[in-house]
């Protein structure tokens, strides 16, 4: 009695524990358009369903879900009905497993770990751009965009997929010179739109893609920060050139009452000076001058930094620098930018400075 007891209890177990494990399959999901893959995520098994409603919701794409002899079946996706894709921009939906197609439409089949559940839905327009970059020997930025998409096949029952990139035309490339002036410019056949460099400072710029069938309708590549005119590495920033450099980055603007003696409103740098003296972010000395032409050491940039992203880190090191750069000083050391044994009152190269400006908390 004893030994069918432990029988029974051990086929409950094994019933128990491989209930849950189908119940807990992890399955990852993938929205398929023919030019890109719109949604990846992971989900369970058994919510495959709700997760799949949910980001219908979310990204605005009408799902129909029809119930057939007990099963949860797609009807249709967008008002698209279930077929083969086509140059009409049907969709189909498969379940991938051991890189094999085993079920097309009916998707309440047990699901199991590792399985793939693919939605192939959109067309040739829904695109999502990415974005790269070369100067030239003109002094021009070339900026490219492209889409990589996957190219699905089936041999018989087994499913290949091949990566695909191919250029865009008529994407949208926004541009912010450093002076502010604002730009919108199409690529061409080859994806590509070219931008002479001719000012000092940082260039930001972004790729936009728009289209009706694209999900979600319009989509935006990174922002890119691109410096330009600094190249030399192994000369010290002057604090007129970090002026220039934080107020590029930033997009700080401004005018000042106060006036330098030794800055002209001539001179490059002057108006981005004075946007920064407008917020309190660079001061100049007691003698009413700003030291345009003065090297900006190690102390003043990361204090500068500071002021810009508006943090406040104590200072645990036993270092010895003023209480106005403490917190920034922290912030280096803590970033890895800086060390605790530095001199504190050198300069910095355009190599320390890009690093510095770009510290994100």
């Amino acid at each position: 009695m004893k030994n069918f007891l432990n029988k029974v209890i051990i086929l409950i177990l094994t019933i128990f524990i491989f209930n849950i494990q189908i119940f807990a399959a992890t399955v990852n999901f993938r929205i398929e358009g023919t030019e890109n893959t719109i949604i990846e995520k992971n989900t369970f098994g058994d919510t495959f369903i709700e997760t799949l409603q949910n980001l219908g919701e979310v990204y605005n794409i009408p799902i129909v879900i029809s119930n057939e002899n007990g099963n949860s079946i797609i009807y249709s996706i967008n008002g698209i009905k279930n077929g083969d894709i086509n140059k009409n921009s049907c969709w189909k939906g498969f379940l991938i497993r051991d890189n094999k197609i085993i079920e097309i439409t009916d998707i309440n089949k047990t699901l199991l770990n590792n399985d793939s559940v693919v939605i192939y839905y959109g067309n040739n327009d829904t695109l999502i751009p990415s974005l790269n970059y070369t100067k030239d020997s003109n002094n021009n930025l070339n900026i490219n965009i492209t889409t990589t998409y996957t190219e699905w096949s089936q041999v018989g029952e087994n499913i290949h997929s091949e990566n695909i990139t191919k250029n865009i035309n008529g994407v949208s490339v926004h541009i912010l010179s450093p002076s502010g002036v604002y730009s919108v410019l199409s690529t061409d056949e080859k994806g590509s739109v070219s931008i002479p460099l001719k000012e000092k400072g940082y260039y930001s710029f972004y790729g936009e893609s728009y289209n009706k069938n694209s999900v979600p309708s319009m989509v935006k590549t990174d922002v890119i920060k691109y410096l330009n005119g600094f190249n030399n590495k192994n000369k010290y920033i002057t604090r007129g050139e970090f002026a220039c450099l934080v107020a590029t980055y930033y997009g700080i603007t401004g005018k000042s009452d106060i006036q330098f003696s030794d800055v002209s409103m001539d001179n490059q740098y002057s108006k981005y000076i004075y946007a920064l003296a407008s917020k309190g972010i660079m001061v100049g000395y007691g003698d009413g001058t700003f030291g345009i032409n003065k090297k900006v050491t190690a102390l003043e940039a990361a204090a500068i930094l500071e002021r810009v992203i508006n943090i406040n880190i104590t200072l645990n090191e036993n270092i010895n620098v003023p209480y106005w750069a403490e917190s920034g000083i922290a912030l280096m050391i803590q970033k890895g930018i800086y060390n605790k044994n530095m001199n504190f009152n050198s300069g910095i190269d355009i190599y320390t400075a890009d690093k510095i400006i770009k510290t994100n908390i």
